[in-house]
C-alpha cells in the first residue's frame, strides 16, 4: 500500500500544471461561465451549457444519468466529467472517485488528475471502453485470465458474474462444474478433466485472476449489491495504457448508485 501511495503522489506531481481550466468556458447568452451556470439554479440549463462546452472544443464523449463526459482540447488522453443532474449525488461521486484512498486502492481505478473545489467536475484518464461481452472475453483471453477462448458469450457472461460475486470462494463447487462444462466440448479440455486440471483452473479463476481483483475491489469499497455486480459490464469497463501495458479499469464504480 505504501508503494501504491508513493506512486500515486509521484503520478500527481508529474501531471501538475495541466493548463486545463473548465471554469473559464464562457456561456455568453446567460453572461456566465458554463460551469458556474450549472451551479446557479436560476440559470440552470444543461442543454445550453453542453452546447457552449462543445463550441469551446470540449466535444461530447458520453455520459450517464448524473454526469456528462467531454473530451478536452489538446489533451487526447484525458476527459472532463461534469455534474449535470442530481447535482449533490453527482458531486459526491466525483469526490469519492478523486479522493486519495480510492485512487490508491487498486489498479482498477481510473486516475484523477484534478477536481473542482466543490467536485462539480473532475479531470481523469481517458479510457478505451470495452463495448461488448465478446470484446471483454477477448481481452481476458489475451491477458491469460480466461482459459476458454471458444466459449460462447452467454457462458462467459454467466461465469463472469459468478466469479466477481463476494461469495465466489464459497461457491467453488458450482464454479468448478461450470469449468468442466466449458472444458468438455474439446478433446484437449476432456484430457484436462481426466487429469484433474479443472481443479487447478477453478482455483486460479477464483483466487489468482482479474476476477479476484475485481471481486476484492468491490468488497473493499462496499459495492457488493446485485446492482453493483450487474454494473461491472461492457460500456462501464475498459483499459488504459500505463507503462506500455494495457490495464483493465472500471469507469464508474457505482458510488451513490443505490440512492438513485
Amino acid at each position: 500500500m505504501k508503494l501504491i501511495l508513493e506512486n500515486w503522489k509521484r503520478f500527481l506531481k508529474e501531471q501538475s500544471g495541466l493548463g486545463i481550466n473548465p471554469e473559464e468556458v464562457e456561456c455568453p447568452d446567460v453572461s456566465k461561465k458554463c460551469i458556474q451556470a450549472l451551479r446557479d439554479e436560476e440559470f440552470y440549463d444543461p442543454a445550453r451549457v453542453s452546447y457552449h462546452m462543445r463550441q469551446a472544443g470540449y466535444t461530447y464523449h458520453g455520459g450517464g444519468a448524473y454526469r456528462k463526459v467531454f473530451n478536452i482540447p489538446d489533451h487526447p488522453d484525458k476527459i472532463l466529467k461534469v455534474s449535470f443532474d442530481y447535482l449533490e449525488q453527482a458531486k459526491e461521486m466525483n469526490r469519492k472517485e478523486a479522493e486519495g484512498k480510492y485512487q490508491t486502492s487498486s489498479p482498477l481505478t481510473v486516475k484523477v488528475f484534478d477536481a473542482a473545489k466543490d467536485y462539480m467536475w473532475i479531470i481523469s484518464e481517458k479510457v478505451n471502453v470495452i463495448h461488448s461481452w465478446e470484446d471483454l472475453q477477448k481481452f481476458l483471453v489475451e491477458h491469460n485470465d480466461w482459459p476458454f477462448p471458444s466459449s460462447d458469450e452467454y457462458d462467459f457472461h454467466y461465469v463472469f458474474r459468478m466469479l466477481i460475486r463476494p461469495d465466489a470462494p464459497e461457491r467453488e463447487n458450482d464454479i468448478r462444474n461450470e469449468v468442466i462444462k466449458l472444458l468438455k466440448p474439446t478433446p484437449e479440455g476432456q484430457e484436462k478433466i481426466n487429469n484433474k486440471e479443472d481443479e487447478t483452473i477453478t482455483d486460479s479463476l477464483i483466487n489468482k485472476s482479474l476476477f479476484t481483483t475485481i471481486r476484492n475491489f468491490l468488497i473493499q469499497h462496499d459495492l457488493t449489491s446485485e446492482q453493483h455486480i450487474k454494473d461491472i459490464r461492457p460500456e462501464n469497463v475498459g483499459y488504459v495504457v500505463r507503462d506500455g501495458i494495457r490495464q483493465f479499469v472500471i469507469l464508474d464504480p457505482g458510488f451513490e448508485l443505490e440512492k438513485a
